[in-house]
């Protein structure tokens, strides 16, 4: 029997997995709150926003609020009462992700077809002899779309004011009561001037005015049956204006928030106001966006938002914030303030980005933005270094990304990303800094002064303003003679400089089924750009290296004969680079391999095969050891990994079953003799039975770890001779973790 459900899991199920797994609802109470509860089949880190939009039927504009996170993959989100009074309300799901893609539930055009909640009229369940034939006149014959024909204008067209004509036939509807056929103009009842007979009915076009226009026709027949509402828009344009510079549609909001409470014995009070504008050219969509937080501070990162975005068919352009994807490893989702210009048409795709991932932050002057780092005190006259500290280089960045589609099947990319501090913008000094005096300087106070008139003291804190500092040093110590602030490398952060070079390949067979993908990312990072070289001999005499022999410490071959200066427009080689020697400084033939084994290259390849519900992935992954990207900072490095994943959905997305069988290698230097292997498996179910009903996560993991070492001869006193026999033997770690979540 065991056998039997193992292979109905695995070979009977013929759906695929979607995004967003919801279950429909399809009718509530009047005027009572509905739960709209949906799961995402997709990583945390891969959703921009996630949206439930809705609207009462007749509404035009469906009004849009977030759906929360409340752990794992399940996100929830309300629908008040107020909106539940009317005979149906719609509804669709949005997924908005961080590559700027969209899913939509449904997945069939969602914003014209969107769900139906029917809505329980309030005195239902209250039927006696004297209502019976009245509740049987107002049966809905719900679900059923009426056999209509547009006759003018179509849905979508864009017609001239004086060629106005509004007219609809249900010819094929048997026994249609014009009496009960309602039509509403933009949600404005109109059937007292409108037309209407057993089979057509048309609206006089007399005070229509230019703009988006959406007509709603609901009809019943003789038994008082109603059939589902019946809408479609069109433009109407004023004049012989008919394309360019028409405002089809616009809308405009704003809203505030505020967030008060305590966590954790931490008070939360902020809040946000919110404005968004949209406008619809019908050839160009342009979206104004503008967020002002009450965290805003100058010593800090934004926490202000805006942007101006436009858009059409092929080309996308924001202004402002933006969370670009250019690669999974360079770049993937961290916010830029500045251009972001994408154009995709045809078999051409090219993004180009300009604009600072960070802003110039002088310090806080009453919080060590000057500080005083060392006292020189072996001669008589002392020396009093200071030091910038808690500031931040404004962040320049530069990205560009092209590819090359070809078909739906195939496409190629490469991208170049280019990260560089902007040591100018962080200035030497700051005239009102607050300087701490540390203790061993205390006592070194003239006896003379009257403290106050330069101190700040409490207890036995003494604190002075740095431009009475730099002006008074000598009057206010005994023995001080030089106080000295360095130009560059200060305490604080240094300032760094990253260029990515990355490419992207992928192979599409049987309608996508079959999916070939690999792609590299190389990266080049300046941990120090005021420790900047010049001439690559100044590595082949770094540090006790002093003899030029074209060698680093007698190891690595040089390559003498380039000339730095020709790369400095892209990056700034320094004696604090990642790696600190580059394949390009060697002299040395470059092979493939040798390239695929780069200490600075990430890479990956995989084959992904969709076939009968399953999803089912082979890939290796390396990353290596020096890679960095200042944009992508917490990328896993100096690990490879190959693996084979299976999942499947079963029961129309009720069940979720995923497998993955890894092995993990930590340690990628070649000078690395035992690197740490760990063979791990998972194995996870989820159950999601429906809506109002628990949920249901078991994981299985087993985990494997070791370096291939299971003896380790301990040897001591070697400089008498003696060798200790000691011999330890590894022990194992075998355990087996069950977890169960359940929630609401």
């Amino acid at each position: 029997m065991k056998n039997y459900l193992i292979l109905y899991f695995i070979f009977i199920s013929t759906i695929f997995g979607n995004k967003i797994i919801h279950e429909k609802v399809q009718s509530v109470p009047y005027g009572i709150s509905v739960p709209i509860k949906a799961f995402l089949n997709v990583s945390e880190t891969n959703v921009h926003r996630f949206s439930l939009l809705y609207r009462p039927i007749g509404n035009i504009e469906f009004i849009e609020i977030p759906l929360i996170h409340m752990g794992n993959s399940m996100y929830l989100s309300e629908i008040p009462g107020d909106f539940l009074k009317r005979d149906v309300l719609e509804y669709y799901l949005l997924l908005e992700m961080s590559n700027q893609t969209q899913a939509y539930f449904p997945s069939f055009d969602a914003v014209n077809n969107p769900i139906r909640i029917h809505i329980e009229s309030p005195d239902t369940g209250q039927i006696n002899e004297s209502t019976l034939s009245e509740n049987i006149r107002d049966f809905d014959i719900e679900g059923i779309t009426p056999d209509l024909v547009i006759i003018s204008p179509k849905p979508g067209e864009r017609v001239l004011r004086q060629d106005l004509y509004i007219a609809l036939s249900y010819f094929s509807i048997k026994d249609v009561d014009p009496k009960r056929v309602k039509v509403f103009l933009d949600g404005k009842d109109v059937s007292g001037k409108a037309q209407i007979d057993s089979s057509y009915l048309s609206i006089p076009s007399i005070g229509i005015t230019a703009g988006l226009h959406t007509v709603r026709v609901n009809i019943s027949n003789i038994y008082g049956q109603k059939f589902n509402d019946f809408s479609w828009s069109f433009t109407v344009v004023p004049g012989d204006v008919i394309g360019f510079g028409t405002i089809k549609k616009q809308t405009s909001k704003i809203w505030a928030n505020y967030t008060g409470g305590k966590v954790n014995k931490q008070n939360l009070d902020f809040g946000e106001i919110n404005f968004n504008y949209n406008i619809d050219l019908d050839w160009l969509l342009m979206d104004v966006v503008y967020s002002k937080s009450s965290l805003e501070n100058k010593n800090t990162q934004p926490k202000d938002r805006y942007y101006i975005n436009f858009k059409n068919d092929f080309m996308k352009l924001k202004l402002g914030d933006s969370y670009p994807n250019v690669d999974e490893y360079g770049w993937n989702g961290k916010r830029v303030r500045g251009i972001n210009f994408i154009f995709d048409k045809g078999p051409i795709y090219l993004n180009v980005i300009n604009g600072k991932t960070n802003r110039a932050v002088q310090g806080d002057p009453d919080n060590n933005a000057m500080f005083i780092s060392n006292i020189d005190s072996t001669l008589t006259d002392w020396t009093i270094g200071l030091s910038r500290n808690n500031y931040t280089f404004q962040q320049d960045v530069f990205a560009s990304k092209v590819k090359f589609k070809f078909g739906k099947k195939a496409y190629w990319d490469i991208n170049y990303i280019k990260v560089q501090d902007n040591i100018a913008t962080v200035s030497r000094i700051v005239p009102n800094a607050i300087i701490t005096l540390p203790d061993e300087l205390v006592p070194e106070i003239n006896s003379a002064l009257i403290l106050d008139d330069y101190f700040q003291s409490t207890g036995n804190l003494y604190s002075i303003r740095y431009d009475s500092l730099i002006n008074n040093y000598s009057t206010i110590f005994n023995n001080v003679d030089t106080l000295f602030l360095p130009t560059k490398n200060w305490e604080g952060d240094k300032p760094q400089g990253n260029f990515i070079l990355g490419s992207n390949v992928q192979f599409g067979f049987d309608d996508s089924r079959i999916l070939i993908k690999s792609g590299f990312s190389l990266s080049l990072l300046n941990l120090n750009k005021w420790n900047n070289i010049q001439n690559i001999s100044e590595l082949d005499s770094l540090s006790y290296d002093v003899t030029n022999d074209a060698f680093f410490f007698e190891y690595i071959n040089l390559d003498t004969s380039i000339n730095i200066s020709q790369y400095e427009s892209y990056f700034n080689f320094s004696e604090n680079g990642q790696p600190l020697i580059p394949f390009i400084f060697k002299n040395d033939t470059m092979t493939v391999t040798k390239f695929l084994n780069l200490s600075s290259l990430n890479r990956y390849s995989k084959l992904q095969l969709r076939y009968l519900g399953h999803r089912i992935e082979l890939g290796k992954k390396r990353n290596g050891p020096d890679y960095y990207s200042i944009l992508n900072p917490f990328i896993r490095t100096n690990y490879q990994e190959n693996y084979f994943s299976d999942g499947v959905n079963l029961f129309q997305n009720k069940l979720l079953m995923y497998f993955k069988k890894s092995k993990i290698t930590e340690g990628l230097y070649s000078e690395q003799v035992t690197p740490i292997d760990t063979k791990r498996n998972l194995f996870n179910i989820s159950l999601y039975p429906g809506s109002g009903l628990p949920t249901f996560n078991f994981g299985f993991i087993s985990s494997h770890r070791s370096n291939g070492l299971d003896k380790l001869n301990i040897i001591s006193d070697t400089v008498e001779g003696t060798t200790s026999t000691t011999i330890i033997t590894d022990t194992l770690d075998n355990r087996i973790d069950l977890l169960s979540n359940q929630f609401n």
